[in-house]
């Protein structure tokens, strides 16, 4: 069977492609054309023209690129009224390929209400529709709009009148000036202005459209108002789109609003001068592009050592009550609060700009409330607060336009069952959003605190009235939480040992690799000599040394653990000769018994044995692999443990 891969099918769109350029390139009045492809499946064109003088901006879109994501962004990312927000702006700040401008809006506060910078149609962004704040419609219902799935498969471009169930990305304009390969003011069809004026005349131009089977986008500005670009009309725009495969079209607001970003720069030359602020935009996003500088500020699933089951307070940084239980999901180690309240610094100064803190969270009972925090230092400001409330109610805080606080409904939940929260929280804006189970449920809160803008340095959970609260894998960093993770990110490992690495998030399967293999001298060597790791995650050290584990999922994000260290192995007998506080690496001992709060491990030979510090459950019989420092209780010589990793024989 001969296969095609998506790469295989860009070269034959580009060779078609480059052919029809070709043909435009030999027009008369073409003063020039730029083609850059910005990431695969993503071609622009800068074009500019003598007659009429033209200045045009167009990006084609090949939707069966599986690395292509849409995303409709609204200003600040709420619907309430404000002084906007530039495509750039909105653009940077989601690390997109590309932007343009969307929909019409008001500018000034009106007599009887304030729709500023207020998208005028259907707004939706990740499944949320964002409706102007109290009012349950749009203020256009009935304009024409692009309309994405939550799969990017295809795009509609259609007049609406009410919302659909497929709806993921919705932004609209109009009117509708491309109509089955038909251009505005063709006699085949009636063209509706959709109450809007100046269609007929040249003006900056904003536009977009589909091809007619559904995978090929094609966005496209033009300026206009300029010595070096008098604008198109919306007849001449929908030609300009035809040209490039649109068979569906339509016109989004112009003039100084017209703006395209390419990778965070404004592409075009607004009319004004500037940038305008904006209601809303369309961003072309790379699944692959993870921003600069990706960062794990913080990680648990309290599975390993220094934690253990009992108390929290003290244990890796976390101050206050709670408890570790082994209660977890898929029956492992989380924290427990009850009446109870504890946070964790996570980073060691303030970070801005996007930040995401994820965890899985559960409650007994629906009668008291518990608190998922991020904030300041020691959790002195709080930026982001999502709570369980009695009634079953999953809540966020923000404030209405006047500034007001209240509390958000997310939705409903059921006692007994986790659920994934994820915070995303933007200190360009001072704004959080917040995920239930992947799913986008609240855009644009404001912070709880004015000082938590200084920046995300803390996690803090509080549980009131006597339930159990349960927490459970944390993650803090700048990178979306479903990208791909290596888990645990840094690790030492004694020579022998094996570990259990994890593909947190990622589409699966993923392909593991050892990569930056250095010998305990620093030295380079060959693929295997310091570890190797198996198609489960399984690692395994066999020689002193250094090295990296990657992992890349199937949609090609990948991710890179920090240093691990592969220590050399000692002999029980050797160590005991050592003083207290060295750290030490044992492998392949096996445990002859198991006491409160300890074990004791033998040499595979029987020939030497030795208490091991730790409160994990270990069944005796097992092979363990042991890194920690000596200790002397009551005379006696042990090795209190920092990882103990498990091989039942």
């Amino acid at each position: 069977m001969v296969t095609r891969s998506w790469g295989h099918d860009v070269m034959r769109k580009t060779l078609v492609l480059l052919a029809v350029l070709s043909a435009f390139a030999v027009g008369p009045c073409l003063g020039g054309d730029v083609w850059e492809e910005l990431m695969p499946g993503v071609q622009h064109l800068h074009r500019t023209t003598t007659s009429p003088t033209w200045d045009i901006h167009v990006v084609i879109i090949d939707l069966t690129n599986p690395r292509i994501d849409l995303r409709v962004g609204i200003k600040n990312d709420h619907s309430k009224p404000d002084a906007g927000e530039t495509v750039r702006s909105l653009c940077q700040r989601y690390n997109a390929v590309v932007g343009i401008n969307c929909d019409y809006f008001a500018t000034q506060v009106e007599p009887w209400f304030d729709h500023r910078h207020i998208p005028q149609g259907y707004c939706v962004t990740d499944g949320l529709t964002m409706l102007p704040y109290g009012e349950s419609s749009p203020i256009v219902p009935t304009r024409t709009a692009i309309q994405i799935p939550a799969d990017n498969a295809f795009v509609v471009i259609n007049p609406v009148s009410s919302p659909l169930s497929w709806w993921w990305n919705v932004a609209a304009g109009g009117p509708k000036i491309l109509r089955n390969g038909k251009v505005w003011g063709d006699p085949a069809y009636s063209w509706d202005t959709e109450g809007l004026s100046g269609l007929d005349t040249r003006n900056p131009r904003t536009g977009a459209a589909i091809s007619q089977d559904y995978h090929t986008l094609i966005l496209a500005t033009v300026d206009g108002r300029l010595p070096c670009s008098v604008g198109m009309t919306c007849a001449e725009l929908g030609t300009l789109l035809k040209e490039f495969g649109g068979y569906n079209g339509m016109n989004f607001d112009g003039g100084g609003s017209t703006t395209m970003v390419v990778n965070g720069v404004t592409a075009n030359h607004p009319s004004d001068g500037t940038d305008r602020r904006i209601a809303n935009c369309l961003m072309i996003l790379d699944r692959l592009r993870q921003g600069d500088n990706p960062t794990v500020h913080y990680e648990t699933s309290f599975e390993n050592l220094p934690y253990h089951l009992g108390q929290l307070d003290g244990i890796d940084g976390w101050v206050g009550s709670g408890e570790v239980v082994a209660e977890g999901r898929d029956g492992s180690q989380c924290v427990r609060f009850s009446s109870a309240t504890a946070y964790r610094n996570v980073t060691a100064s303030s970070y801005t700009g996007v930040q995401w803190v994820e965890c899985y969270a559960k409650v007994s009972s629906t009668d008291s409330t518990s608190h998922i925090q991020v904030g300041t230092a020691n959790g002195a400001e709080i930026a982001a607060d999502v709570r369980f409330v009695p009634g079953g109610r999953l809540e966020a805080y923000t404030t209405d336009p006047n500034g007001a606080g209240y509390w958000i409904v997310l939705g409903s939940y059921l006692p007994n069952t986790w659920y994934r929260i994820h915070i995303r929280l933007d200190y360009n804006v001072n704004t959080y959003q917040v995920f239930v189970n992947g799913i986008l449920k609240a855009s644009g809160c404001s912070f709880l605190n004015s000082g938590a803008g200084a920046g995300l340095r803390s996690v803090k959970f509080q549980e009131s009235g006597g339930r159990n609260f349960y927490v459970d894998d944390i993650y803090v960093g700048n990178v979306d939480p479903d990208f791909v993770r290596v888990s645990p990110d840094m690790l030492t490992i004694v020579e022998g040992g094996k570990r259990q690495i994890k593909a947190v998030s990622g589409a699966v399967p993923v392909t593991w690799s050892v990569i930056e293999e250095k010998d305990q001298y620093g030295s380079s060597v060959p693929a295997g000599t310091v570890a190797q790791i198996d198609s489960s995650g399984m690692l395994t050290a066999n020689a002193p040394g250094t090295c990296k584990v990657q992992a890349q999922d199937s949609s090609g994000r990948m991710d890179k653990s920090s240093t691990i260290v592969v220590v050399p192995a000692q002999s029980v007998a050797s160590i005991k000769a050592l003083p207290d506080g060295t750290n030490v690496a044992l492998s392949g001992l096996i445990v002859t018994a198991q006491l409160a709060g300890c074990i004791y491990a033998e040499e595979s030979d029987r020939t030497s044995g030795i208490k091991i510090i730790t409160t994990k459950a270990v069944t005796e019989g097992s092979r363990v692999y042991v890194t920690g420092s000596l200790t002397t209780i009551n005379g006696e010589r042990a090795v209190a443990a920092t990882n103990l990793e498990i091989y039942d024989l």
